[in-house]
């Protein structure tokens, strides 16, 4: 765009003529006011040209028709007047179109249409740069500067992960607060309403949205001076968004984490009770020989061995091989019980066939490290229920 401005005052008396021009309007406006019959009943129209018939803006508007005999003079006070009331453009097209009519007409640029023009030129700027760039989200160095801050937080206020959990929902709260806080401020100081720029967490604002939010505001004070304190407003308004977003991960991720340690905790607490209650008849007599099966010592030695081999199904170290006092197809359709009860869609691995080998002395084999593991007696057998086990088991 084109500014012309050739440093006259012509400009300036332009705008003084329109402050006339806006005065007299409003006089006639209230006089017609004054005549309605009812208060519900619209106002009376009158006719703008009547006001042009006047002086001085009779002579105003021939002087400035005679500059340009092609220039719509009525359109180019009216979008004047409009400029002077509000004290900021609607948009940026708006600007083009007022700054190309002062060039037409050869009249300086006053220097309050040309900081109005600035303005929304930056406005615009700004609108295609935080939409077409999608500044409106965070990208990745935000987010880990955040989470970088969020952790140094975390050091320096909270001791465990129930203290970190709180310290985000807390965080989390003072910036609701803080974005229903900004909210009514712009309801109130400005009368627009912002909430609508997002959806959940999504920003769905338009360039057209942000634009009427400018405009509409600075149009409330009249000054296009709001124009930064807004942009300050605006950035902080949806940095605390984002703020939000990242929160409500976090706080969803940890609460899953203690959800799985819980979950995991009562796994494991089921899992070592399953086992428990399969090894518990080992404390008590084998119904063939009346004879107790394990001492306690022995019992809670083997106990110690199968709770350490079916936490990460790991053989553990240094076994020492028991002999008991029943028959080994007991113990083995116990261990395969266990196994499928724990890992039902599992097939028996061979490191299974190899604790119950190292551990049981019965169950030893000859030439077991020759032997495929599913050729050896305990692989064969894990699965067979022997007679009389729901007896026994039963005690």
């Amino acid at each position: 765009m084109n500014v012309k401005n050739n440093n006259t005052t012509i400009g300036e008396m332009l705008l003084k003529i329109i402050d006339l021009y806006n005065n007299e309007y409003e006089k006639q406006r209230q006089n017609l006011e004054k005549k309605r019959k009812n208060p519900g009943d619209d106002v009376p129209k009158f006719n703008i040209g009547k006001i042009l018939d006047k002086e001085p803006f009779k002579e105003f508007y021939e002087t400035l028709q005679n500059k340009n005999p092609n220039s719509d003079i009525s359109w180019f006070i009216e979008n004047l007047s409009r400029l002077r009331l509000w004290g900021t453009f609607d948009n940026i097209r708006s600007a083009e179109d007022a700054i190309e009519d002062f060039n037409k007409l050869q009249i300086e640029l006053p220097k309050f249409v040309l900081n109005c023009f600035r303005e929304v030129e930056t406005r615009t700027f700004y609108i295609n740069s935080l939409i077409d760039k999608k500044k409106y989200e965070w990208d990745e160095t935000k987010k880990n500067n955040y989470s970088s801050y969020l952790n140094k937080e975390f050091q320096a206020y909270t001791y465990n992960k129930d203290s970190k959990q709180k310290y985000l929902t807390d965080l989390f709260d003072n910036i609701v607060a803080e974005i229903k806080e900004t909210e009514h401020k712009i309801k109130t100081e400005y009368g627009y309403i912002i909430n609508s720029f997002y959806e959940n967490e999504t920003f769905v604002a338009t360039k057209e949205d942000l634009n009427d939010f400018f405009f509409y505001c600075e149009k409330h004070k009249r000054t296009i001076d709001e124009f930064y304190n807004l942009f300050h407003i605006l950035s902080n308004y949806i940095d605390n968004k984002n703020k939000l977003k990242e929160l409500n991960t976090r706080i969803k991720k940890n609460t899953l984490r203690q959800q799985m340690g819980r979950n995991s905790e009562v796994k494991n607490f089921s899992k070592a009770e399953k086992i428990k209650e399969k090894l518990s008849f080992m404390k008590g007599k084998d119904i063939r020989n009346g004879q107790i099966i394990l001492n306690e010592t022995d019992y809670n030695q083997l106990l110690s061995y199968t709770l350490e081999y079916f936490e990460r199904l790991e053989i553990p170290e240094n076994i020492q091989p028991m002999q008991t006092n029943t028959r080994g197809g007991n113990i083995l359709y116990t261990y395969g019980s266990i196994f499928k009860e724990l890992y039902p869609s599992s097939k028996y691995p061979e490191n299974l066939i190899i604790f119950l080998h190292k551990t049981f002395n019965q169950l030893a084999e000859k030439n077991f490290e020759n032997k495929q593991y599913f050729d050896t007696n305990i692989y064969k057998r894990l699965g067979t229920k022997p007679q009389y086990y729901d007896e026994q088991i039963k005690g």
